[in-house]
């Protein structure tokens, strides 16, 4: 899997199964170099690493998911040699989401789904739309909705300069989705965020059991919109545990 579009912090070409993890916005694929070492020793950790981060920092952008998506299918799917699930955070849950809509026909679909830290599609959110605004206000605001940028980077005019229009694109995917009408997943779908997240509180959570068929939970965790960051070691079992109670994973049901 020596492609661009992925980043694996500890290749496990025996495991049984590839986790494919979307990242939430302003962030690259490294977010997720710690899951390894947490998650069943059976789990590959396939970490998608969208343009304009990272080691494609020179790559463009894309500004809308529509623009994305058939890039990121694309790269999946010279990729799936084994079952699979997929895994996104607030911006990542609409990648994984779409992606595993798109893959849903195929001869390779998703064997679950896990989307974390957004509201069910259909939910469209009423906070106004934040990545227009100039920069002060615009990271003010960014801020105040997910925590914000360290002080530190934020004194670094060369850093900022390279993560704000990233940022801002990624912002704007979030803001210009639509959910379109169609079938919903035969896969599990796990559905899960932060108690006090005010982005996807645990009742635009729930919700999420409409886009599926097969089997659903909804978990909420202690914690705002970046939960799972503050205990990955937890996380991560939760997302094993669960994997094995739906037989996806051995040891399961």
């Amino acid at each position: 899997m020596n492609s661009p579009w992925f980043f694996r912090p500890r290749p496990n070409p025996a495991a049984a199964l590839s986790l494919f993890c979307f990242h939430h916005a302003g962030v690259g694929a490294s977010a997720f170099r710690m899951w390894p070492a947490h998650l069943p020793a059976d789990i590959d950790v396939c970490a998608v690493q969208l343009p304009g981060r990272e080691g494609r920092l020179r790559d463009p952008a894309y500004h809308t998911l529509d623009a994305a998506l058939p890039a990121v299918v694309a790269a999946l799917q010279t990729s799936l040699d084994r079952p699979y699930v997929l895994f996104g955070h607030s911006m990542g849950a609409l990648f994984a989401f779409e992606t595993a809509r798109a893959l849903s026909t195929t001869a390779r679909p998703a064997s679950a789904l896990i989307v974390s830290g957004r509201r069910a599609p259909h939910l469209v959110a009423t906070r106004p739309r934040i990545s227009h605004l100039e920069d002060t206000p615009f990271l003010d605001a960014v801020s105040q909705r997910y925590g914000g940028i360290p002080p530190q980077i934020r004194e670094e005019p060369e850093i900022m300069a390279l993560l704000l229009p990233t940022l801002r694109a990624d912002l704007r995917i979030v803001e210009d989705y639509r959910y379109r009408e169609g079938p919903a997943l035969a896969c599990p779908l796990f559905a899960c965020g932060g108690a006090t997240d005010a982005e996807a509180p645990p009742d635009t959570v729930t919700p999420w059991s409409a886009y599926t068929n097969g089997k659903f939970r909804a978990a909420s965790f202690p914690g705002g919109h970046f939960y799972w960051q503050s205990d990955v070691p937890r996380f991560c079992r939760e997302v094993g545990d669960e994997l094995q109670r739906w037989g996806i994973l051995p040891g399961g049901a």
